[in-house]
């Protein structure tokens, strides 16, 4: 078998210690993938490889890689960066799980590769030579580092040396940035989740109240997609309440029956905790809004059942467009969403004790209007005669019926310019000093309009409770009924009450004048 070779033979020996110290300077300034990928190919450089490539798995089932790095010499890689891929296709993976490179010093003629593996190897990406290096952490493996020639290729003692090195650094800052992110992420939604429940416990309103939680959920927190739908009893359904995503347009007319779990939003509904999906926009294609979840750049999502004061309320979802979301991001969410149903629930309850203080204002009105009317069939003003009213009092009389008294008389006495005012008490069951205080009072107000007020219906027994309590009526004209009453007010006024039959022949009686019949 004829010998590989490459150019790359006949460089000079690396010098180990200077290269590995540089590869160290360099791979610990990483502050992220994109410059811990161009590090790797710094500290590499000097072995003159046409190719690499830098994968991590996405999730923490290692199904699926995404490659985070790639550079080709010969301009555009076949595989660019960002793509993902099942684990299962990636060339060599399995090989290197237990933590041992994979070497090819030529794929075109190496017996361990597959037939498919050689032709994607060789004719797609055009890779003669491979080094394949694990990116572990303990165990664990992360990740790979894939450095190739589009030659065939011997591998120096030097080149594998410096190849695991930067693979080993590779791995723990690949791990530090993952962790350094998800800090990152975590300090940052708890700071955002706070700023936006602080808004929502000033909304009282609930429909603004949802729409404010999905805008929040996407300008605060970060995520590319939100979604909130609450329980319709009448219906039942799970309606659409809230929604805003990137290039998303939010029907507010969607809604889901509730026997139907094969949607995930119902299916979290029925749960009791939060539904992880590892990939939402797979599921989204499923169920018809695939386009929606792509045109957000949707990976991953979570829907959290809303719950409060032990009723089920509906569910809040949302989705971001990084591979994984973890335990304690979904916590967090979990949280914001425990204080979405407390304020959707504060704000039925507020909306039915307003609706509750309303029908009792309405009734308090109609109450008092009626007491109105009740007040002024008790305290009715009666004109008898040009100049003379009539108060007929009934029942019993305290301060407040009092003024009411007082405000009917005076009211009239103005209205009608009366000079005779009849306070007939016959219907007031008890007179004592109390109720001869109101009495005197409103008789005492009548005379500065100048009406002077007569008390009618004085009864001997009253007469004599009045006596006995000492009220002192001097001054005061009495009469012992209306009648006696009316014949007095008539008489101040040049008139007086005469049989029918009386006057008539008082009339016949008197001489006519000269012509009359």
């Amino acid at each position: 078998m004829t010998k590989p070779t490459s150019t790359s033979d006949a460089a000079a020996p690396l010098d180990l210690v200077p290269a590995m110290v540089r590869a160290i300077q360099a791979i610990s300034r990483a502050t992220d993938e994109a410059s811990l990928f161009a590090a790797s190919i710094e500290s590499l450089s000097s072995f003159g490889y046409d190719a690499f490539y830098l994968s991590r798995f996405c999730d923490d089932e290692r199904s699926d890689l995404e490659i985070v790095g790639v550079w080709d010499r010969g301009g555009a890689p076949a595989i660019p960066a960002g793509t993902r891929m099942s684990a299962s296709a990636y060339p060599g993976l399995e090989k290197i799980a237990r933590g041992q490179p994979l070497l090819y010093e030529d794929s075109a003629t190496d017996p361990r590769i597959h037939e498919t593996t050689r032709r994607l190897m060789v004719d797609k990406l055009s890779i003669r030579s491979m080094a394949l290096f694990p990116l572990m952490h303990g165990e664990e493996l992360l990740g790979a580092l894939s450095a190739n020639y589009h030659a065939p290729h011997v591998h120096t003692p030097e080149e594998l040396q410096l190849l695991e090195v930067v693979a080993q650094l590779t791995a723990v800052a690949l791990l530090g940035i993952r962790s350094r992110a998800e800090i990152a992420n975590k300090v940052r939604l708890v700071q955002a989740l706070y700023r936006a429940g602080d808004a929502l416990s000033a909304i009282p309103e609930e429909a603004a109240l949802l729409e404010r939680a999905a805008e929040l959920l996407v300008s605060e927190a970060g995520y590319v997609i939100s979604w909130i739908g609450l329980v319709d009893p009448a219906r039942g359904v799970l309606a659409a309440r809230g929604g805003v995503g990137r290039n998303y347009q939010f029907n507010p007319g969607l809604s889901y029956p509730l026997d139907r779990t094969e949607f995930a939003v119902v299916d979290a509904f029925h749960q009791s905790k939060p539904v992880v999906y590892r990939d939402l926009r797979a599921r989204a294609e499923v169920e018809g809004w695939g386009k929606a979840a792509e045109s957000t750049g949707l990976r991953a999502g979570v829907y959290v059942p809303l719950r409060a004061g032990g009723e089920a309320l509906g569910v809040m979802g949302v989705g971001t467009s990084r591979e994984r979301m973890t335990d304690d991001e979904v916590a967090l969410i979990a949280s914001f969403g425990g204080q979405l149903a407390a304020a959707v629930l504060r704000a039925r309850r507020d909306r039915a004790l307003t609706e509750q203080l309303a029908q009792l204002e309405q009734a308090y009105e109609r109450q008092a209007r009626l007491l109105d009317v009740v007040r002024e069939l008790s305290t009715p003003v009666i004109p008898v005669h040009d100049g003379v009213l009539v108060l007929p009092l009934v029942g019993t009389i305290d301060s407040s019926r009092s003024a009411q008294i007082m405000d009917a008389l005076l009211g009239a006495v103005e209205r009608a310019q009366a000079s005779v005012i009849l306070i007939d008490v016959t219907g007031v069951p008890m007179v004592d000093t109390s109720v001869a205080d109101h009495l005197l009072r409103a008789v005492r107000a009548a005379g500065l309009l100048g009406a002077r007020a007569v008390l009618v219906g004085i009864t001997p027994s009253v007469a004599q409770i009045l006596v006995q309590l000492g009220v002192d009526l001097s001054g005061v004209v009495t009469r012992g009924n209306l009648q006696a009453g009316i014949a007095y007010a008539l008489g101040l006024r040049g008139l007086q009450i005469r049989p029918l039959a009386a006057g008539r022949a008082a009339a016949a009686a008197r001489p006519r004048p000269e012509g009359a019949r």
